[in-house]
């Protein structure tokens, strides 16, 4: 029994990521560009499949760990200005990024000529915690502390905007994804700072409970840190992927990388 239950384990995962002749998955959907007035649809199906995989596992064999759990180093925050409603100096370290497995992708367009992508996204949820430290001021608090924390951040509408075109590779043709830039909003936002007064509880969680009331006017102020994790955490894995699949595994009648390149000289 353990020899079948040795044998499944090494044939199981071959058959989920069973490649077709041309090196791609038949979970990801392909699609023709040119002429097709629906590729805009099955472009959106294709990344929607994308993101579902790096959920899943499907990518570890290329060595695109997965996003159920992901690390930032660090993320920082600096606003200087005394007559904005904050003054801060604040960093937080080992983030770890979760709760994102819901993301969807709304709309996926790749311009025929340029190869730039523009994709909206919708992410129901997601959750960072980290260590932080912070001096300064939010709205009439004043911050001196550091220690462990949580964010939750709800319903975020993303529109992800790459530059894009092809290089090739040992013969292979992939996406080669440049500059992206985001545009987001987002509905919800709850959050907890521990050891905010070097342990006066009392004053922690009222400053906490303070602040969770008027967080949509917090949001507004930590807006650029959110917008640049996201923006971190979707093209750090865009680009991953785009790297590993070949380009012919998302578009079947992509031109030629000196094609494309002519184009963007002119």
């Amino acid at each position: 029994m353990k020899y079948l239950v040795f044998l499944i384990s090494l044939v199981l995962p071959t058959l989920i990521l069973a490649q077709d002749e041309d090196g791609c998955f038949d979970w990801l959907p392909k699609c023709t560009m040119y002429g097709n007035p629906d590729f805009s649809k099955c472009s959106t199906d294709s990344i929607d499949h994308l993101m579902g995989a790096l959920f899943d596992g499907k990518l570890k064999q290329f060595g695109v760990e997965d996003l159920k759990h992901l690390t930032i180093p660090k993320i920082a925050f600096n606003e200087g200005n005394p007559k904005s409603p904050v003054v801060l100096n604040a960093e937080l370290t080992n983030a770890v990024i979760t709760d994102m497995e819901s993301i969807k992708i709304l709309k996926n367009d790749v311009h025929n000529e340029t190869l730039q992508f523009d994709t909206d996204i919708l992410i129901p949820k997601m959750r960072i915690d980290g260590n932080y430290k912070a001096t300064g001021r939010i709205l009439i608090v004043q911050l001196n502390g550091g220690g462990d924390s949580w964010f939750e951040i709800g319903n975020i509408k993303c529109h992800l905007k790459c530059d894009a075109g092809l290089k090739t590779k040992k013969g292979v043709d992939y996406y080669d994804v440049k500059d992206c830039s985001i545009e987001y909003t987002f509905d919800k936002l709850k959050f907890y700072l521990n050891n905010l007064f070097n342990g006066r509880k009392d004053v922690e969680e009222q400053t906490n409970k303070y602040l969770n009331e008027n967080s949509r006017e917090v949001a507004e102020i930590i807006k650029p840190v959110i917008r640049e994790t996201i923006e971190k955490v979707l093209t750090h894995y865009l680009r991953l992927c785009m790297n590993k699949i070949p380009s012919k595994c998302f578009v079947v009648d992509l031109k030629s990388v000196d094609y494309y390149k002519s184009i963007k000289k002119q």
